[in-house]
């Protein structure tokens, strides 16, 4: 996830409009808002975080990281200087083992290196998913836990979705 679409407050979503913008230009907006605790919504660019995130249809609430806990989703900088999200699979003293829901492979990642957490998404705008919601919990841990699979059920998932 590179590019974030646009960032508002959840009382303008509908009404902005959307201009795409690079992610780096908005990190100090975030770290910002985050100093004032408010929320940030940016939407989803990419597709490692599928089937739980949609590229360019996924808002994504993002909050100060706060506690880290595994299964969360949260944004940080990686190694190689790019924005990533990315989702918790293991947490091993200041370091966090991560990998895109959609991905096989998994990178390490220092606590410090973390500038927010997913706090809820959304595909409509209306409803949003708790991202610390046990029912939500349980559906990614299933999914980190069928990982050998992944790349079949994805496949099977498009031949059998009408849209492609």
């Amino acid at each position: 996830m590179s590019t974030a679409f646009w960032m508002c407050s959840e009382n303008t979503i509908s009404s902005m409009k959307r201009k795409a913008v690079q992610l780096e230009s908005l990190i100090p907006i975030l770290k910002e808002r985050f100093k004032e605790d408010k929320d940030a919504i940016i939407q989803i660019k990419g597709t490692s975080m599928r089937p739980f995130y949609r590229d360019n249809q996924t808002l994504v609430k993002l909050t100060q990281p706060g506690e880290l806990k595994k299964r969360d989703a949260v944004l940080f900088v990686s190694e190689r200087g790019h924005y990533v999200l990315h989702r918790i699979e293991k947490i091993k003293g200041d370091t966090l083992i991560i990998s895109g829901d959609g991905n096989r492979l998994k990178d390490t990642v220092p606590t410090s290196n973390v500038i927010a957490r997913v706090k809820a998404h959304s595909h409509d705008n209306i409803h949003w998913t708790d991202e610390r919601n046990p029912q939500f919990r349980r559906k990614v841990m299933l999914w980190q836990r069928l990982k050998p699979l992944r790349g079949i059920l994805m496949r099977f998932k498009r031949f059998n979705h009408k849209d492609g």
